[in-house]
């Protein structure tokens, strides 16, 4: 497997497999949420660059790896990233999130009703992206 990594920052991990169309976007231990309009810019911004790199693999294999992001059931938070998963979605349509416990399993579920879509979620990591590689893109 040839991962390249297409971008590395205090939030994001987006790993890129050409071969197999498949994006690995993996979510680091630091937090989004943002206790000063300082803060909030700069979460803004990094979703900004975030989203413009996955624009130049839109349509491939998604895999959203969240294991390592803290727990965080902020109302602001949740915005958020109701927000940037919408995006996410109109980007890839063939994806899979992978969670770290079944607490975080919940979570994923519950926010994904509140946007109405049904969300594919493993455990596993390497599951998931078998589950991935069956599946045909549009």
């Amino acid at each position: 497997m040839a991962m390249k990594t297409l971008m590395d920052t205090k939030y994001f991990r987006i790993e890129h497999d050409a071969a197999r169309k498949l994006v690995i976007m993996r979510r680091t231990a630091q937090g989004l949420s943002a206790k000063t309009l300082e803060d909030e810019r700069a979460r803004e911004a990094a979703i900004r660059d975030l989203l413009s790199v996955l624009r130049t693999v839109r349509g491939q294999r998604f895999l959203l790896d969240v294991r390592a992001a803290p727990g965080n059931n902020d109302p602001a938070v949740e915005e958020v990233v109701q927000r940037l998963r919408i995006q996410l979605r109109e980007l890839f349509t063939v994806s899979v999130t992978v969670v770290a416990s079944a607490t975080g399993m919940l979570q994923v579920n519950r926010m994904a009703r509140a946007r109405n879509e049904a969300m594919v979620i493993f455990r596993d990591e390497q599951e998931a992206i078998a589950s991935l590689m069956e599946r045909p893109l549009p």
